[in-house]
């Protein structure tokens, strides 16, 4: 019911005036309201300032200042009055973004609050790259024990290195998600783009990957195809105890 009401309404001010109404029933529903009110908020502002790198530049100079939020609406839980009464929760929450920005784990946080990721040591991924139809055999490989993937030119930061002048050097993530053991992959804001069988992916924007889908990076014309074995583990389980046999 909650959800529908809140998306029945167009202005924050109306949100706002749904809440205050319903405020004692929100606390006998979650009694970690409050928490749950902060988190969903913190999760936003972060996915806010992945995908905006004006924002995130704008947000990073100032440096380790305080932030606050002054108001004139009364919102002594978000922000501050003119006397700097309140709470200032959203100004502490840029605070603590600003930090994980600040410290590299920012693209690591959102993952995790985007999607459920599989336990790294299920997982297998085997990648295999073609070109003209051709296999490549120095760029196919096999990982283990990971659940996401880095891929780019960058040799240092990326799990799968795509050597061409038109790949960022972060360009992509690939993830694998919990639940049915689904791969996914994520265009990290790339200077030429990620296509999912020809089609351009928007940035930041979580897609699935069939099996037997191509994806290819910036104009390099090498192809990859991913294969996910979620069995691994068992299989690494069974190879042992057949061996100690």
């Amino acid at each position: 019911r909650w959800k529908q009401e809140v998306r029945a309404l167009s202005q924050i001010k109306d949100v706002k005036r749904l809440i205050s109404k319903e405020k004692g029933k929100t606390s006998v529903l979650f009694a970690d309201w409050t928490d749950r009110c902060i988190s969903v908020a913190e999760m936003l502002l972060l996915d806010k300032f992945i995908r905006n790198r004006k924002l995130k530049e704008q947000l990073m100079k100032t440096g380790r200042r305080a932030l606050i939020f002054k108001n004139d609406f009364g919102d002594l839980f978000w922000g501050v009055d003119d006397q700097l009464k309140g709470q200032n929760q959203l100004g502490k929450l840029l605070e603590k973004v600003r930090t994980v920005i600040d410290q590299g784990d920012d693209l690591e946080t959102w993952v995790r609050h985007q999607v459920k990721l599989i336990e790294s040591e299920k997982v297998a991924l085997e990648v295999i790259v073609t070109r003209d139809g051709v296999p490549v055999p120095e760029d196919c490989k096999t990982f283990e024990l990971k659940s996401k993937f880095l891929i780019g030119k960058s040799e240092d930061m990326c799990d799968i290195v795509a050597a061409h002048p038109t790949v960022s050097r972060v360009h992509a993530m690939l993830v694998v998600e919990r639940t049915q053991g689904r791969l996914q992959v994520i265009d990290l804001g790339s200077a030429n783009g990620t296509k999912l069988d020809g089609v351009a992916l928007a940035p930041y924007e979580i897609t699935a990957v069939p099996p037997t889908s191509i994806l290819t990076f910036g104009a390099s014309a090498r192809q990859y195809r991913f294969v996910v074995d979620t069995q691994a583990d068992e299989k690494r389980k069974t190879a042992l105890l057949q061996k100690i046999a």
